[in-house]
């Protein structure tokens, strides 16, 4: 077993604070990427702030706790084809889960009857989890949202609820006929 090399950064984030940060090189990159993730010029601090401050009603129309469950309600995912469908569902699920729950991991059983319930959940979409790196998988039961994906989810809800964004994937079954061989008559 081979020791992780410690490395070390420092960050100056606006506002003029400097941020020294130490630690394995994954950690130190997480830790970096959500600093400076900020957008419309709010440091990752900021942004970490207004995430702690968020309540059921930023999700209203987007999910509903009922008997210690949480639903999905949403019909229009706002994406662009099914792989992101099902990209945007997992997030949004995740995050539901985190917020309104209070679940910092979900089994994976739970997120793949959520995509059942989509018809996401086939060949194409089935290996999103274990590929996506900004989803922290714990063993093969539970998932969550990495620090650094969970800016992603919350983009993904402003995108839901916004009613100018019109999504191209419509959530339809696709039924295709199979062609059958032709057996030679003799």
């Amino acid at each position: 077993m081979t020791k992780e090399k410690m490395v070390e950064a420092s960050i100056t984030v606006p506002g003029g604070t400097q941020i020294s940060i130490k630690g394995t090189k994954a950690d130190v990159l997480e830790i970096a990427t959500f600093l400076s993730s900020g957008k419309d010029g709010k440091s990752g601090e900021s942004q970490k702030s207004e995430w702690g401050k968020v309540s059921s009603r930023d999700l209203s129309g987007i999910a509903e706790v009922e008997d210690g469950n949480c639903h999905i309600l949403v019909q229009d995912l706002k994406a662009k084809n099914t792989i992101d469908a099902a990209r945007r569902l997992i997030y949004v699920t995740l995050l539901v889960r985190k917020v309104l729950l209070n679940e910092p991991k979900s089994r994976r059983n739970y997120i793949n009857e959520v995509l059942k319930g989509y018809n996401l959940y086939d060949g194409n979409t089935r290996n999103i989890i274990p590929k996506d790196r900004a989803l922290v998988k714990e063993g093969k039961k539970f998932v969550r949202l990495s620090n650094t994906a969970v800016p992603t989810a919350w983009e993904y809800v402003r995108e839901i609820k916004d009613t100018t964004v019109k999504g191209a994937w419509v959530p339809t079954k696709v039924n295709r006929r199979r062609r059958r061989k032709k057996t030679k008559k003799e």
